[in-house]
């Protein structure tokens, strides 16, 4: 398994980190004892599913030369609807659960990179039906991957917890954005996850980022 423990993404002079997409066991050393501490943990085959997809979209999205709108239009016929009927159907008619996730890891990382840019901006709602059967198609793909045990989907507990929270943070962007959509006969919410009221993992980057400028200060004002 490689050691790879992030997905980084240059774009615009920003550096990112979408999501955990697969780690190796890290181990913990204090003066008495030595503890293997689990950390997040995805199947090679997972990653590199992942990995491709999120790259074919964010390879559209650099060398697209055109306005926002025309793009995210085609991020969504090219990738986003026919990547979620090919999970859905891997995943409820094929028993092929490992490669549905990697296909839903994939769309995450994106999705997770793009906030929900890719939902804000685009004219797939003038297509209500087409529109609305991709968020039904998503919420089927993902309830039924999560239905299966870290087992038959090649990760481990720490995985598991680390994807119900990017999807918790996604779930609530969407559906704040799917409220703008409610005056063109569109009436969808996402429900994958259930919302337990925990901060959003935007929100956990930013303390973090936060804290590392507080200490940047602190070295300031000791020097």
């Amino acid at each position: 398994m490689p050691e790879l423990v992030v997905v980084k993404r240059q774009i615009s002079g920003h550096q990112v980190t979408p999501i955990m997409l697969a780690a190796s066991t890290a181990t913990t050393t204090t003066t008495t004892t030595t503890t293997a501490k689990p950390a997040s943990f995805m199947a090679e085959a997972i990653h590199h599913t992942a990995h491709d997809l999120s790259t074919k979209i964010f390879t559209l999205q650099d060398d697209w030369d055109h306005g926002n709108t025309s793009l995210n239009n085609e991020i969504w016929f090219a990738h986003l609807i026919p990547s979620v009927k090919r999970a859905v159907t891997l995943t409820t008619r094929k028993g092929k659960h490992q490669a549905a996730l990697g296909i839903l890891v994939g769309l995450l990382v994106f999705m997770n990179y793009d906030a929900e840019g890719w939902l804000h901006d685009q004219e797939v709602y003038l297509q209500a039906k087409e529109f609305t059967r991709f968020f039904e198609k998503l919420q089927i793909a993902w309830k039924s991957v999560l239905a299966q045990t870290d087992a038959e989907l090649g990760i481990n507990a720490t995985a598991r917890v680390d994807l119900i929270k990017a999807l918790r943070t996604r779930q609530r962007g969407m559906n704040r954005e799917l409220k703008v959509f409610d005056d063109f006969d569109v009436d969808i919410q996402v429900n994958i996850v259930e919302d337990d009221g925990s901060p959003d993992s935007d929100d956990d980057d930013e303390d973090e980022d936060d804290d590392d400028g507080d200490e940047e200060e602190d070295d300031q004002d000791g020097a």
